[in-house]
């Protein structure tokens, strides 16, 4: 059987710029001149324009970067990109005479007509030999190649963003540290609040998170929901009177482990979904009777047992009836990895990525496994009708992104799933739509194509496609109250260079700012973006989308971050320069000078909180002046847990009053609180309080207990 690799090469030609005489003169021309890079600049365009004026040097504010000898770089980039095209035929990937620019002709995504039609996109680019190589891998080792090349010239401290698999809509720029979290368990007495008065200029900020995300609860109505790794604890409530009624628990084969990944309210229903892995042995050993299941668990999962591991997404509907009965109403669950959820109303949306199903060779179009997505509903195995998979213009992998939508509300709750074919991971979830991101035609590198599926109703509609210039950096997507923003790296002349496209949530060009040198590190806080290589530092602000500003770099460091907007400043939690936990009110004058307004010695010598890393675990009550602190410390017997609500009066804060509990378990410790229905739910991994805020008091309603307190201490408020 002749290749089809060999078939289908055998056509393509080999541009004259890139014959060997053609490329020796090139870099010889390289190496006698010095490559200057064009100044930075910024086009912007209408829905159907786009402009390529510069910014004007008046308009730009200072920029902090140096520079760096780059052509030893692109001289590598250029000779390994056109040996390797050479080598692989692949003249498509890095042939960058012509760049395609935003707006122009290709050919559109269109939905396979039937399961042949899909087969025959398959059978083109999936090769069906004891490698099982694809096009896909040859990309994939001109990147490699393209990788070490560019990292070769970059501090090894900067790792490409484009062999990362970080999730380009959860990328945060850090918070400047301030004041060290206080010790955990500190042997104090126990200290009553003082109102010592500290130095008049002494303005105290947050610590440094350490990452945790101190949300474990949602409240919908009369139901409240907490978290508890995977499982999830449902409370009744009426009026503040709490009732513990069940806990939710995922159902896990043998060879399966879940991961709750999301916890989605739908008045009388709760949708929940999981990450699955299975990791199944290929072949299990036969034992005598009476083996133990560690005995056999622990023989199958052994360095020298071959196991394939499969992944999958399920998401589970449980009707919540009044009476505390919480029954599974329906399962679906789709192959691939999570990428994002949307929901909206009792219409939930799972995308995955599927990209680890090719454990067979490619055979006939019976065996839709090889080459289709499935999914499964309430334990039936069904495959993606081939009308609903879309094939793009250009397909360089086999990868697809899977979009499910289950209408809750609707009788039988109807499954509808889409799939797009040609996806990288590279994908955008919103609550009104999903954006795929992948190569559009035979430049490869020229253009990346945005596919646009609308979310409504419990389906996702394929709305249609534009394009962008370059290839799209896997951290570089995002999307903000409906903009998107999209970091790509395009071709020229003299190497890459980076591109942010702005557009609406219709895929209107709003914008472009281009940047002289490749970015790989790029970083995303609200519309402001930061883009860095580890040499060259630049940031851009879309508050206007379509008059994109230059700022500092800088600018992305914030002393404010971390604390709460409150009244005309903000509010902070943290230790002042005696150690003491202090609330502060401060205020940030025109020139940007920090001053104290207010505060309170909350608690002193060595007290911690959740709330110091993270302010807005404090309940802030802007209108009516009232601040709710969670916070211990070690009397020299057990923990004392309290929780103090403060009320904002003039230049200091009154203790209104506080709910106190001794406890060994750190469970127990007070962490976020959440009003509902006029009612202050104060919540900790072991226990829920529900309390009542007047103007000097704070009274305790109820309390549930979560899990058994190991020690007999006492509550008070």
């Amino acid at each position: 059987m002749k290749n089809i690799y060999s078939e289908m090469l055998e056509s393509l030609p080999v541009p004259k710029r890139l014959e060997p005489e053609s490329i020796a003169a090139m870099l010889e021309a390289s190496m006698e001149k010095k490559i200057s890079f064009a100044d930075l600049s910024a086009q912007n365009s209408s829905a159907s324009d786009v402009s390529d004026a510069p910014v004007r040097e008046s308009e730009r504010p200072a920029l902090q970067r140096r520079r760096i000898k780059m052509s030893s770089c692109y001289r590598a980039v250029i000779s390994v990109a056109a040996c390797a095209a050479l080598v692989f035929g692949m003249v498509r990937y890095f042939d960058v005479g012509e760049t395609a620019l935003v707006g122009s002709e290709y050919k559109g995504s269109t939905y396979a007509s039937d399961y042949d039609e899909l087969h025959k996109t398959f059978r083109k680019y999936y090769v069906d030999d004891e490698e099982k190589q694809t096009l896909d891998s040859a990309i994939a080792q001109i990147e490699h190649s393209y990788t070490e090349s560019q990292n070769s010239n970059v501090s090894d401290d900067v790792e490409d963003s484009t062999t990362q698999d970080s999730d380009p809509q959860n990328t945060d720029t850090p918070d400047t540290p301030s004041d060290p979290a206080a010790p955990e368990a500190p042997e104090t007495s126990d200290p009553a609040p003082d109102t010592a008065t500290q130095p008049a200029d002494e303005v105290i900020l947050p610590g440094a998170s350490d990452g945790t995300v101190y949300d474990n609860s949602i409240i919908d109505g009369n139901k409240i929901y907490v978290r508890d790794k995977d499982t999830v604890k449902v409370i009744l409530t009426n009026n503040g009177s709490m009732n513990y009624v069940a806990d939710i628990v995922p159902d896990c084969g043998v060879f399966e482990t879940k991961t709750l990944e999301k916890i989605i309210p739908m008045g009388d229903k709760v949708a929940l979904v999981y990450s699955c892995v299975n990791e199944e042995p290929v072949s299990i050993p036969v034992f005598e009777d009476g083996s133990t299941v560690d005995e056999l668990m622990s023989s199958i999962y052994t360095d020298d047992v071959e196991t394939v591991v499969t992944d999958s997404v399920e998401l589970v509907v449980y009707d919540v009836f009044s009476s505390g009965d919480v029954v599974k109403a329906s399962t679906v669950s789709q192959n691939g990895k999570l990428v994002g959820v949307a929901s909206s109303g009792s219409c939930v949306y799972v995308v995955t990525d599927y990209d680890n199903y090719r454990h067979t060779p490619l055979t006939g179009v019976d065996d839709l496994d090889s080459y289709v997505p499935s999914y499964t509903v309430n334990g039936e195995k069904l495959y993606i009708n081939a009308e609903n998979i879309l094939i793009p213009g250009y397909v360089s992998t086999t990868d697809y992104t899977v979009v499910s939508g289950i209408a809750a509300d609707v009788p039988g709750m109807p499954v509808n799933v889409q799939a797009v074919l040609g996806s990288e991971g590279k994908v955008i979830v919103t609550d009104y739509a999903v954006y795929v991101l992948g190569y559009s035609n035979a430049s490869g590198t020229g253009e990346t194509v945005c596919e646009m599926l609308k979310l409504d109703g419990g389906s996702a509609s394929y709305m249609g496609s534009t394009s962008i210039e370059g290839v799209a950096l896997s951290n570089g997507i995002y999307e903000n109250n409906g903009v998107i923003l999209v970091t790509t790296l395009k071709p020229s002349d003299t190497g890459y260079t980076t591109v942010i496209s702005a557009m609406d949530k219709d895929m209107n060009m709003l914008s472009k700012v281009d940047f002289p040198v490749v970015l790989s590190d790029v970083s995303f806080e609200g519309r402001k973006v930061f883009l860095t290589n580890g040499t060259d530092s630049y940031a851009v602000s879309f508050a206007s989308p379509a008059d994109p500003q230059l700022t500092d770099y800088e600018d992305s460091i914030n002393i404010l971050a971390g604390t709460v907007s409150f009244d005309d400043g903000y509010l902070t939690l943290g230790k002042d320069s005696s150690g003491n936990l202090t609330l502060s009110k401060i205020k940030a004058d025109a020139n940007g000078e920090l001053s104290t307004a207010a505060k309170v010695v909350v608690c002193t010598e060595d007290a911690t909180s959740c709330a110091i890393g993270d302010n807005s675990v404090m309940y802030v009550d802007a209108e009516n002046g009232y601040v709710g602190v969670p916070y211990g410390f070690f009397d020299g017997y057990d923990y004392c847990y309290r929780y103090g609500m403060y009320k904002l009066e003039g230049s200091t804060f009154r203790l209104v009053g506080q709910i106190e509990s001794h406890e060994v378990d750190e469970a127990f410790e007070m962490t976020r609180s959440k009003l509902s229905g006029g009612i202050l739910y104060i919540f900790s991994e072991g226990r829920v309080y529900s309390a009542m805020v007047g103007d000097s008091s704070l009274s305790v309603i109820s309390s549930a207990d979560l899990i058994e307190s190991s020690y007999s201490g006492h509550t008070s408020w």
